[in-house]
């Protein structure tokens, strides 16, 4: 264009026409560029927001993990025992109440044993705790190695331990407590300082007509409590 030059009417309207379609051509490329501007930001913000979604992701799954490690240790420490591991007394009879319900369900026998230490409450005082929680852990050690893994042995509290017996006869039962007779006898042999002695209760299911958890835990106790008492008896005499 040039400005000295005299442009006629029909040049003028070329020339406008060009210019407009000059204009809308390069509105149109401007257009088409903040279009993909916009879509390349628009992906950074995505791809950002991705990782950002991530990261946070990992993070829950590790709350989570973390969560369920410390409720599966809590639990475990509520159901048994802290200084021997063993199940404790609400673990023994939660089994002990299952164990009965399969029982009359199938007719299988349970029985119930308790185990009480002689002479632990003179160890105690004399002694001290640390002698005493020795004591424990030492029977306790000997109960895991006697009674079969298909049973269920726990602390029940103190100086008494249970176990539940499942599939139970009179002839399992000897076997059981003749295996744990020869363990402590064999302990004892070692000459250690402490020498571990105890009384146990037996019931069994098939002994009684209607049986009920108390039923064998009020029986198991009684007879455990007549041992430890004829046991003291011959040692006087």
């Amino acid at each position: 264009y040039d400005d000295a030059y005299d442009y006629r009417l029909p040049e003028q309207e070329i020339l406008q026409f060009a210019s407009l379609h000059i204009a809308t051509a390069l509105e149109r490329q401007r257009t088409h560029e903040r279009l993909l501007q916009a879509h390349a930001d628009l992906e950074l913000r995505v791809e950002q927001r991705t990782e950002e979604l991530k990261l946070a992701n990992q993070d829950l799954r590790t709350q989570i993990t973390v969560r369920q490690h410390v409720e599966s240790r809590l639990k475990h420490e509520t159901l048994h025992d802290g200084l021997t591991g063993l199940p404790n007394r609400t673990l023994l009879l939660d089994r002990l109440d299952h164990a009965l319900g399969r029982a009359r369900r199938t007719g299988s026998p349970v029985a119930v044993l308790f185990l009480d230490l002689d002479h632990f409450k003179v160890v105690n005082d004399s002694l001290g705790h640390s002698i005493g929680d020795q004591l424990i852990l030492n029977f306790a050690r000997l109960l895991r190695n006697s009674i079969p893994a298909k049973h269920f042995v726990g602390r029940y509290g103190g100086d008494e331990f249970m176990a539940v017996i499942y599939d139970a006869t009179r002839e399992s039962i000897t076997e059981i407590l003749t295996e744990l007779q020869n363990e402590v006898e064999q302990f004892n042999s070692y000459g250690t300082q402490f020498r571990i002695s105890y009384s146990h209760g037996l019931a069994l299911s098939t002994d009684y007509n209607e049986c009920t958890l108390r039923t064998l835990f009020d029986k198991a106790d009684k007879y455990m409590y007549e041992n430890k008492q004829q046991s003291k008896q011959g040692r006087q005499n």
